[in-house]
């Protein structure tokens, strides 16, 4: 499937697209954005823009969550879609209190946001609780360098240290004398 993330555990959900929580902050980012572009330019480049990328957040820390290989990543990014949702809710709130919303329309978004809320705390709550698959891609952080990643038992030089940049193709590797 073209335009999709893949999930690299073994879990029920395969696609990002397939989760509920996901759908739900999607929906509700797009119902803002077309709620904020009917404002005027004023409202629009004040509360308007923070309102509409807090709630775009959401949607976007969940993918990247779900994207993340190692569990305490995934977890990491919930919880900053989880903040993103609670300042979706404030900005919803001050735009209701300065008119921007009529009051039944923002009860409507807060309980929509409540109800990312609960799923997104049990996505939080339920994240490590599986055993960690095995790493497809066995790399060591480098002591030297962040940015360098060794991988001794693929290293082409005998008493060397290949280090692999992942900002470059794999094809380019430097290597490190470790006898020196």
């Amino acid at each position: 499937m073209v335009g999709t993330i893949l999930e690299v555990t073994s879990g029920m959900v395969k696609v990002i697209e397939d989760m509920v929580v996901y759908q739900k902050s999607t929906a509700l980012a797009n119902a803002i954005y077309g709620l904020v572009e009917k404002w005027i330019h004023f409202h629009q480049n004040t509360l308007g823009t923070q309102l509409v990328k807090s709630a775009d957040s959401v949607a976007a820390n969940i993918s990247e969550g779900f994207g993340r290989f190692h569990y305490a990543e995934k977890k990491s990014f919930y919880y900053y879609a989880r903040g993103s949702l609670l300042e979706t809710k404030t900005h919803i709130t001050l735009a209701k209190n300065r008119a921007l919303i009529n009051k039944e329309l923002a009860e409507q978004m807060l309980l929509q946001a409540d109800d990312i809320l609960r799923m997104l705390n049990a996505l939080i709550k339920s994240t490590g609780k599986m055993k960690e698959p095995p790493n497809p891609y066995p790399l060591i952080p480098s002591p030297n360098s962040q940015s360098l990643m060794p991988m001794p038992s693929q290293c082409p030089m005998p008493n060397a240290q290949c280090l692999i940049r992942p900002d470059l193709p794999r094809q380019q590797i430097n290597t490190q004398r470790s006898d020196l």
